[in-house]
């Protein structure tokens, strides 16, 4: 929806058309890159799981768990309805996290041990139920969309090469939401063309998987001279601006 937006007001700004601006959030951009892929196992259209279909391959991945391995899964499960939504709902989080990190089951499996950290155990152990899943149904979730767009960039020179020849330059806004997956994507995309637009004091999106740490990194990269901050307020009125410097100041 925002890409479209944006599509449309850039198109109006600059009096050119949407076909000669390629604008789009990282996951349609994910999803028209993984269809023309043409690797040996991407190619043609794919199937981007919305809530409800995400939420019931949850359920039927816990379904088929042994319950004697995930105690503290079938504890909450068995709860009340509250308390079992609750904890889908984190253990979506955490699977989303992960990809969004580029983190990996058998990376995760070494640090929570069972007799250690038995619930983070579990969920990892779900994780990797998880992502079976998807890629036995050839299915997507926004996190799997970036995972695999990004390792696909890295091991095939030619499609990275033939990506960095197609966007040479390349803007990217909201650079404090970034996460580490989208990170990789702008790194293999990228040949040193890009404009970045953020706002380090909103770095606060650690909850959806963006790090300050990303937004820090680019930032210390840059040219002292390649730096623009922009201290004026342009989204609101004279007025508003005025009365919030005089209650500042």
């Amino acid at each position: 929806r925002w890409a479209k937006i944006i599509r449309e007001k850039t198109t109006v700004d600059i009096n050119r058309s949407i076909l000669e601006i390629p604008i789009n959030t990282f996951y349609s951009f994910c999803i028209d890159f993984l269809e023309k892929a043409n690797t040996d196992n991407y190619s043609g259209e794919i199937k981007v799981l919305n809530s409800t279909e995400q939420w019931r391959l949850l359920r039927e991945v816990i379904e088929g768990l042994d319950r004697k391995n995930y105690p503290y899964t079938f504890k909450y499960m068995r709860s009340s309805s509250f308390i079992a939504s609750s904890y889908m709902q984190e253990i979506f989080d955490f699977i989303l996290r992960a990809q969004e990190n580029m983190l990996y089951p058998r990376d995760l499996s070494s640090k929570f041990t069972p007799f250690f950290n038995p619930v983070l155990s579990e969920l990892v152990g779900i994780y990797a139920r998880y992502r079976e899943e998807l890629h036995k149904n050839r299915t997507y979730n926004y996190g799997r969309l970036l995972d695999e767009t990004a390792r696909i960039l890295k091991n095939e020179e030619n499609i990275r090469n033939f990506y960095k020849r197609k966007y040479r330059y390349i803007l990217v806004d909201e650079l404090h939401e970034i996460n580490k997956a989208q990170l990789e994507i702008l790194k293999y995309l990228s040949s040193g063309n890009c404009i970045f637009f953020g706002n380090d004091d909103e770095s606060i999106y650690a909850f959806r998987g963006s790090m300050v740490d990303n937004f820090q990194g680019i930032y210390d990269e840059l040219q002292p001279e390649n730096v623009l901050f922009l201290n004026k307020n342009y989204r609101s009125s004279r007025v508003i601006n005025e009365v919030s410097q005089n209650f500042i100041s």
